[in-house]
């Protein structure tokens, strides 16, 4: 491909990853990246508040403190019913889980904005006993399917596996569920409503009443993101792809084709795109040694070195083409990311 072919590319890309972050902060009313604690970086101090015990662990790129496990008893986020969560059609909702144990007997609350024990109201996402994702909102009534309208994917998951969660309330009947950026296939039940009905009641991650018995989460949840609005195929593409592009990150410095979370450069990475390897440079003295973390668009490490003391490595096993990021952090805290391109 000719150099300048290849810069207009590149120029392109950016462009549209620039006006797809502006419309993620456009219509984000919560978001949980998880980092350290539950709080919201959507700019509307919707904080949340874990509670009973859960605690911080891993998350799917191995960071530690970076996703929330919940141990299936009592473990949940409590969301302040002060909190204005609670709109009407369209909603989206995204979040990465990872179970520990399916549900057994009842079913397993993911994400409610509105809980109140043995009613359907609100909207929510939750885990089936089939090993199902399900969503639905409520009339304000019992819990019986007179009082809600769901729908439940036909795929089902795995335990100790990450995935990528997005549904999509884009209307009363217009109900769609994304899994590892596909959408997917599903049922309809229950019965028909024009809105939400809402109570006064908090919101809660990891808690929801379908049967009479309350059902808490088991597992690890992280970012966490609520929008008013539906969000369309591109965008949930970037969420599940970049785990930089972020409902956040809009003021991002870039060089080429690299991102930094850094303002001054850290790493220059050459050639990129690659063919044949590709190698890792730092361009000043850090506190070393460093760690280095690479992974594919999938989230599944392909490369993790630690107590790394050389300035430059030669990176020749990565093969499959397609869409890498790296992370490189420091004794003293510095953090560089970033994308690597393997044609």
């Amino acid at each position: 491909m000719k150099p300048k072919v290849m810069f207009l590319m590149i120029i392109s890309v950016l462009v549209a990853k620039v006006a797809l972050n502006q419309t993620f902060k456009k219509d984000l009313l919560l978001y949980y990246p998880i980092n350290q604690d539950a709080n919201d970086h959507s700019g509307h101090g919707f904080h949340g508040k874990p509670l009973n015990g859960c605690t911080l662990e891993q998350d799917r790129f191995d960071k530690e403190n970076s996703a929330y496990n919940l141990d299936g008893i009592n473990d949940v986020i409590y969301i302040d019913p002060k909190y204005k969560i609670k709109p009407q059609f369209p909603i989206s909702v995204s979040f990465w889980i990872n179970v520990d144990v399916f549900p057994n007997g009842y079913n397993f609350g993911i994400f409610t904005n509105d809980y109140v024990e043995n009613y359907y109201t609100g909207i929510w996402v939750g885990l089936l006993t089939t090993h199902k994702i399900g969503m639905g909102y409520g009339n304000g009534g019992g819990v019986s399917s007179s009082n809600r309208r769901s729908r439940v994917s036909d795929v089902t998951i795995e335990s100790n596996t990450w995935y990528h969660i997005v549904t999509v309330f884009d209307s009363p009947d217009d109900l769609k569920i994304f899994i590892n950026n596909e959408e997917v296939s599903g049922s309809y039940s229950g019965g028909y409503f024009d809105s939400i009905s809402y109570s006064d009641q908090p919101g809660y991650i990891g808690l929801k009443d379908f049967n009479i018995t309350p059902g808490y989460f088991n597992g690890q949840i992280d970012q966490i993101s609520f929008w008013t609005k539906t969000l369309n195929t591109e965008e949930i593409d970037s969420l599940y792809q970049d785990p930089f592009d972020s409902p956040e990150t809009e003021n991002k410095s870039t060089s080429g084709i690299n991102t930094y979370s850094n303002s001054q450069k850290l790493i220059i990475i050459y050639p990129n795109p690659s063919t044949e390897g590709f190698n890792i440079k730092l361009s000043r003295e850090v506190d070393s040694p460093y760690h280095l973390l690479i992974y594919n668009s999938n989230g599944k490490i392909v490369k993790h070195l630690n107590e790394v003391n050389t300035s430059e490595l030669l990176i020749t096993d990565i093969h499959t083409p397609g869409i890498y990021f790296y992370i490189i952090s420091t004794k003293s805290g510095e953090i560089s990311k970033g994308k690597i391109i393997v044609n």
